[in-house]
């Protein structure tokens, strides 16, 4: 298995891991913050299921509502940390003093190797996706306010824009050291 592949399976695991906690910490904070009554049923079938049955219908949509931005303030924070860790082991390379103060402050973890950058990128992008779809489900059904579906999916698409923007230009830089790198053969001609 490649290395990317390898990285690419690891951190879709651990955001997978992020969207969960995300969602469960929105439940709680959610029904918290609204006070609401609710009462917890399991159900044993085929694969057992703990659910949430709110006291009062009408807190249904203020509750799943504040759950879901809890739950995307909660991933943008990891994938804007996943970014700033990418955009600094950037700025290291090229500059000397920069890299010396975070060796200085032990901040050494906080820059990433070459082979990981991209399967970040990706394994976030797509993340930032599926809670975007997610959240944008609970608004068609009408449990969640129409503005955070909004949000999600401007945040998403954003997000993806500025990946391309990232590959393209890594692209380009690579493309014009390599053809700039070759000596080409030059024929004259006398007239």
């Amino acid at each position: 298995m490649s290395t990317f592949i390898k990285h690419l399976f690891l951190e879709s695991l651990f955001a997978s891991g992020v969207l969960l906690v995300g969602k469960i910490i929105g439940v709680i904070g959610g029904l918290w913050i609204t006070g609401t009554t609710f009462s917890l049923t399991q159900t044993t079938n085929i694969i057992p299921t703990l659910s949430i049955t709110l006291q009062q219908e009408t807190a249904l949509l203020q509750v799943n509502s504040l759950s879901n931005i809890i739950f995307l303030v909660f991933v943008l924070l990891f994938a804007s940390i996943a970014v700033s860790k990418i955009y600094l082991s950037h700025e290291v390379r090229k500059n000397k003093k920069l890299a010396a103060k975070i060796i200085y402050y032990n901040l050494a973890d906080w820059v990433e190797n070459g082979e990981s950058i991209y399967s970040k990128l990706f394994a976030w992008a797509i993340f930032l996706w599926l809670s975007a779809i997610l959240v944008l489900r609970d608004s068609l059904i009408g449990i969640s306010w129409n503005g955070i579906a909004i949000i999600a999916i401007t945040f998403a698409a954003v997000y993806s824009a500025m990946i391309f923007l990232y590959i393209e230009k890594r692209i380009q830089l690579i493309s014009f050291h390599r053809s700039h790198g070759k000596k080409r053969a030059t024929v004259k001609t006398s007239l």
